[in-house]
């Protein structure tokens, strides 16, 4: 992966909350809670864009979760930024326990991505640093919409994904969940991107892995490719029928990066 700006490959940023925030957590249905204002107001300090394209990219919550066992107690979401109809970069934006909101951002896509806080850049991701890979033994797209989603659902199902440690930091192996629907499908299509869809692997409901599966034109042919995103500072291996076809670092550190402001 190359990256630029000191070498991140994603972004946290901490956002400091007293306690006595959340200690007012709305209980009505329907009423947002105070963690959930603060996710809001503070996501709108960024903006992400793609190449060298004038409008940035939209952020869309796809999945609201939490992980008491790691700590996040608070009501968490994951967001992805989507540009024409697709999906570019994801972030989840999560409550520790001691009351820090944590934004992580990374990319989804092929091309260069940057991101702005408060209008100045502060990261940017290069092409090549989210690598896509065929997918073996697979039929081609079918030409029918509805078709493709059958098929990237029977896709991954030959995918699953594993943390080598557990939450104290001791070796494990952890076996991640596939949630049962893609956190996002594919709206439009592209020249080189006809659909794809962005499915998670969850520890409880807290996302630690994604796996994107598009359908890609090759001239006049078109075939299934993928790419496993990190969603966790634990390490993290991806299979494909049973193969491990993805890897992250032990340490986990590595791909996270902290700028605090208040």
């Amino acid at each position: 992966m190359q990256m630029c700006f000191k070498n991140l490959i994603f972004v946290c940023v901490v956002v400091w909350a007293s306690a006595q925030c959340f200690s007012q957590e709305g209980e009505s249905k329907g009423e947002l809670t105070e963690s959930e204002k603060l996710i809001q107001a503070s996501l709108k300090r960024y903006k992400l864009y793609r190449d060298n394209e004038a409008e940035p990219l939209k952020p869309l919550v796809v999945l609201s979760w939490n992980n008491p066992v790691a700590g996040s107690i608070q009501k968490c979401q994951s967001v992805l930024f989507i540009g024409n109809g697709q999906a570019k970069a994801a972030a989840c934006i999560w409550m520790s326990s001691s009351n820090q909101l944590y934004h992580e951002f990374g990319p989804i896509c092929r091309g260069r991505l940057r991101g702005e806080l408060d209008g100045n850049e502060v990261w940017a991701f290069e092409p090549g640093s989210r690598v896509f890979k065929k997918v073996p033994k697979a039929e081609a797209p079918a030409a029918d919409r509805r078709l493709r989603l059958r098929q990237m659902k029977q896709l991954i199902g030959r995918f699953s994904a594993t943390e080598l440690r557990n939450r104290q930091g001791e070796a494990a192996r952890v076996e991640l969940r596939l949630l049962a629907k893609p956190l996002y499908r594919y709206e439009k299509e592209s020249t080189v991107i006809l659909d794809g869809a962005v499915f998670c692997f969850a520890d409880t409901t807290d996302p630690e892995a994604l796996v994107i599966i598009e359908a890609v034109r090759n001239g006049d042919k078109l075939s299934w490719e993928y790419a496993f995103a990190r969603r966790t500072t634990l390490p993290v291996e991806g299979h494909l029928d049973g193969e491990t076809v993805w890897s992250t670092d032990q340490v986990g550190y590595d791909a996270f990066n902290q700028i605090r402001y208040r």
